[in-house]
């Protein structure tokens, strides 16, 4: 058991709408909005976190999914990884890294799936024994259709992370792939207009998408809300 430094991850905003304009946390707000979780368990990829610290359990999605966001884009450009985590890496030995990065790499206005992402790249290059397999992916699609369901319609307040507890899965998650997959694609996919911004339309959105597309549950949750995004916001 140890102490772990984590991320509240649920205040971001829109920076301007257009067609490269998405929610943004930038990377000083990310590592400003750091908190000590408690004593808690390392916390492996790929296992559902439905209790814990409500920051630790934001923290937590929104790791998992900047990385799932990079293996969904890697696999669907076939383009080189930015970066490739070792075995059984914890999710909480990256938010440590995370905080101890930033002692010598502050953090600037860059978003935060970027600042995440190059950080990534930095800490854990690939190597030739470590290129022979993907990172494997945190979060299903019938995962995030679990954690977001009591969600949707809801009016949901990102700055009180409290009030939503375990549901930080759902809002961490989303909000770590939305912002990342922006960073990732070198022309935007989709766009976010001033009235789809906010997190409640953004929920309702991926989880009505799921409950429709069967076929996308047991894939990278990550490419699901892609795939949601361009269906239902596609650029004009």
């Amino acid at each position: 058991m140890r102490r772990i430094i984590t991320l509240h991850v649920l205040m971001f905003y829109l920076a301007g709408a257009g067609a490269a304009d998405v929610p943004v946390l930038s990377g000083r707000e990310i590592l400003s909005h750091c908190v000590i979780a408690g004593q808690l368990a390392p916390m492996p990829w790929g296992v559902k976190v439905t209790t814990g610290d409500a920051s630790a359990i934001a923290c937590r999605a929104f790791l998992g999914a900047v990385n799932d966001a990079h293996e969904f884009h890697v696999s669907s450009t076939r383009i080189t990884p930015r970066y490739c985590l070792p075995p059984k890496i914890s999710m909480d030995s990256v938010a440590i890294m995370l905080e101890q990065r930033s002692l010598t790499i502050p953090p600037g206005d860059e978003s935060a799936g970027k600042y995440i992402l190059d950080a990534y790249a930095a800490e854990y290059p690939c190597t030739e024994g470590t290129m022979t397999g993907m990172n494997a992916f945190s979060m299903t699609g019938e995962a995030l259709l679990a954690a977001c369901l009591p969600l949707v319609d809801m009016p949901v307040d990102i700055h009180d992370i409290t009030a939503h507890g375990e549901r930080n899965l759902c809002l961490g998650y989303i909000a770590g792939a939305v912002d990342s997959l922006a960073d990732l694609q070198s022309e935007p996919a989709w766009c976010l207009a001033d009235d789809h911004a906010d997190m409640g339309r953004l929920v309702n959105t991926v989880t009505r998408y799921l409950q429709t597309h069967a076929e996308t549950l047991a894939g990278n949750a990550a490419a699901v809300i892609d795939a949601a995004l361009k269906e239902t916001l596609p650029c004009k």
